[in-house]
C-alpha cells in the first residue's frame, strides 16, 4: 500500500508543478493576446495592456489597460415626438 501512496503523491506533485508552469507561460503571453483580440474587435481604437494575470482559480486581472484613438461622442437628448 505504501508504494501506491508514493506514486500517488508523486503524481500529484508533478501535476501541480505542470499547472504552475502552465500558468507562468500563459501569464507571460496573456497581455499580447488580449491586445490582439481587442484591437481586432474594436475598430477605430488602439488598446494596450500593461499587465494581465490569470490566477489558479481562473480569475483574470488586467492592469494598465489604455485605449487611444477614436472620436469623442457627445450624447445629446433631443425632444422626441410621440
Amino acid at each position: 500500500m505504501t508504494g501506491f501512496l508514493k506514486w500517488f503523491a508523486l503524481t500529484v506533485v508533478v501535476l501541480l508543478l505542470l499547472a504552475v508552469a502552465g500558468l507562468f507561460i500563459v501569464n507571460r503571453e496573456l497581455p499580447a493576446f488580449i491586445e490582439r483580440a481587442l484591437n481586432a474587435q474594436v475598430k477605430g481604437y488602439r488598446f494596450t495592456v500593461g499587465q494581465a494575470t490569470l490566477s489558479p482559480i481562473l480569475s483574470l486581472e488586467i492592469r494598465q489597460l489604455t485605449m487611444a484613438g477614436g472620436r469623442l461622442f457627445v450624447l445629446s437628448h433631443h425632444d422626441q415626438r410621440i
